[in-house]
């Protein structure tokens, strides 16, 4: 088929696209057209009517620890995720590779944390990956990073104070003062108490537990994807993160994380108690907009404004409770 009837329309790429037809082409893959799912991710449609997904991996050495996890998490009886394909290496551009991964046809009901019974399923998704990764995260083949979150922590706060300045021209300083005593507050107490985390269970994290990286399959099965940021460290982390992601779905009622099994436990641990005050979507979002450039008119702008300033109250009495129940358990 010649290559011009190729739909993909991605300004600027056109050879990237030219090398990657031509290289699958090479191994007998024919495709119909190119979409891209994300700036990373792209689902290839094939003549044959499959369809596959292409991600790119700035190493090789990412893309192996990558393949390598997902392989030994099938054999460990963790089957809700994608398989990399074998038989087919990667292809490489420009320093990068971009390897074919399994497509897992998703359900017409997307996922997301607004239900209860969504982000039960998610959790309960969670323990399942963290009890296959215990059997595996001392696999020799496996060489899996280290994650460190109170000092991930610091850094991004150093940096968010750096953007103060020009933050202050749009809020109150005495707000992003308060954000800020906060974050401390939260730090300091987790510093504190670190050892309650370190203490659990090691596992391999996934470390990116936002909706997105959950898929319903068409079965109805949830999936779990994307393994980019995953590391070792306690199964807590997962969990806070998980927790923070879904505050603004429980409107940040300290009782609604009590509403679910996984968490329970976490919720009379000083560390996590501590952690959960510390505004990191806030900081992240801060920071990202700033470092990229992307003030003013762009469309995350506002939203990122409405999560500083809005949310402010009930983030406060959120924080509050946490607070007391600090107190409570320190005596």
């Amino acid at each position: 088929m010649p290559m011009k009837a190729v739909t993909y329309k991605y300004k600027g790429d056109s050879d990237f696209f030219d090398c990657l037809l031509s290289y699958l082409k090479s191994h007998h893959l024919n495709v119909k057209n190119i979409d891209r799912i994300h700036k990373q991710v792209l689902l290839l449609h094939l003549n044959s009517g499959q369809k596959l997904i292409v991600k790119n991996f700035s190493s090789l050495k990412k893309w192996l620890f990558q393949k390598k996890l997902t392989s030994l998490l099938k054999q460990s009886g963790f089957s809700s995720t994608y398989e990399f394909c074998d038989g087919i290496p990667p292809f490489e551009y420009d320093g990068s590779f971009y390897p074919l991964i399994e497509y897992i046809k998703p359900h017409p009901q997307k996922f997301n944390f607004h239900s209860y019974e969504n982000r039960k399923q998610g959790l309960r998704l969670l323990s399942k990956f963290h009890q296959a990764t215990k059997g595996i995260v001392h696999d020799p083949s496996l060489e899996v990073p280290i994650f460190n979150q109170l000092k991930k922590w610091e850094e991004r706060l150093l940096v968010f104070k750096s953007f103060v300045p020009q933050i202050s021209v749009i809020v109150s300083e005495d707000l992003l003062r308060e954000w800020i005593s906060w974050a401390s507050w939260s730090l300091n107490g987790m510093g504190k108490f670190e050892h309650l985390l370190q203490e659990k269970d090691i596992a391999i994290i996934h470390g990116d537990v936002a909706h997105h990286n959950f898929l319903r399959r068409n079965d109805g099965e949830l999936c779990l994807l994307d393994f980019d940021l995953a590391a070792l460290a306690p199964a807590a982390i997962d969990y806070l993160q998980y927790s923070n992601r879904i505050l603004p779905s429980i409107n940040y009622n300290l009782d609604g994380l009590r509403e679910y099994d996984e968490l329970k436990p976490f919720l009379k641990n000083l560390a996590f108690l501590y952690a959960l005050a510390f505004p990191t979507d806030i900081f992240r979002e801060w920071n990202r907009l700033f470092r990229e450039n992307r003030t003013g008119s762009h469309p995350n702008f506002h939203t990122v404004w409405k999560m500083t300033v809005e949310s402010f109250p009930e983030r406060m009495a959120f924080n509050r409770s946490l607070a007391w129940l600090v107190t409570k358990y320190t005596g």
